[in-house]
């Protein structure tokens, strides 16, 4: 939707890392993982570890004719 509706040119992820299921559909998305940074959470005075991941328009396109070609 995002790439073909919205014409974006990427995508991110911005997850926690101990929340597997959303890393999960970053990885089954095939998206690359970018980054980790520490999320201060103000209210609650804690850091908590987070990981970034992304795709951009290009190997969206090469992952898509690649799935046609099969």
């Amino acid at each position: 939707y995002g790439f073909k509706k919205l014409n974006l040119k990427e995508i991110f992820i911005h997850t926690y890392v101990k929340n597997i299921p959303s890393r999960r559909v970053a990885e089954k998305l095939k998206m690359d993982k970018k980054k980790e940074y520490d999320k201060y959470i103000d209210k609650d005075g804690i850091s908590m570890r987070h990981i970034v991941y992304s795709m951009n328009i290009e190997k969206f396109k090469k992952l898509l004719d690649n799935s046609v070609a099969k």
